[in-house]
């Protein structure tokens, strides 16, 4: 059974960053998965859901790196260096992930399809920023650091939906990453 669901998530994901998540039906997940359509809603009712499952794994991806830093003997202020800095170092290596959060927020940004998923969204990322942002260091810059980081990340995610710009060579995701760690460094010295 959950080797069914990571079936309609993988493949999900895959159409969802080929075609843009306003673009993928839940039919184009049945015939790219090679599942009737009894199979595929006795897991998921409508595409929501599925897309708020490939969110958290996309999100799970580019954190996980977080969980690396060393936060002991450092203060707030360079712990949340560190995290900006892994944010952007790492950028590459997830890019698909900020292209596909870049898409999300975008349908999602005025409302959730339903309470539950509401909810749901809402338990994962405080678990995420409980996770990434602990340590009485960090806790004390809390707000400052959530607003660094939120910036960042809502940066990235800008520069990660530039993919045919990216693809064309009319953006040097090199040079625009080394003006983020620059301005890290400025902001968080």
């Amino acid at each position: 059974m959950e080797e069914r669901k990571k079936e309609v998530i993988d493949t999900a994901k895959k159409l969802f960053l080929e075609k843009g998540l306003n673009n993928v039906t839940m039919n184009d997940i049945m015939n790219e998965a090679g599942l009737s359509k009894a199979t595929m809603y006795r897991y998921y009712d409508s595409i929501h859901p599925i897309a708020f499952e490939v969110e958290y794994e996309m999100l799970q991806e580019i954190f996980s790196d977080l969980k690396l830093i060393d936060v002991a003997n450092r203060n707030g202020g360079e712990v949340i260096k560190e995290i900006l800095l892994t944010m952007v170092d790492k950028f590459i290596h997830h890019i698909k992930a900020y292209r596909y959060i870049s898409m999300f927020d975008f349908l999602y940004s005025d409302q959730y399809p339903n309470d539950n998923l509401s909810q749901e969204y809402n338990k994962v990322i405080q678990s995420i920023i409980d996770a990434n942002m602990s340590g009485e260091r960090v806790k004390e810059q809390y707000d400052e650091a959530l607003t660094y980081v939120s910036v960042i990340f809502a940066y990235l995610q800008k520069l990660a939906h530039r993919k045919e710009i990216i693809d064309k060579g009319e953006i040097d995701v090199i040079e625009r990453l080394n003006i983020v760690r620059k301005m890290i460094h400025k902001l968080l010295k």
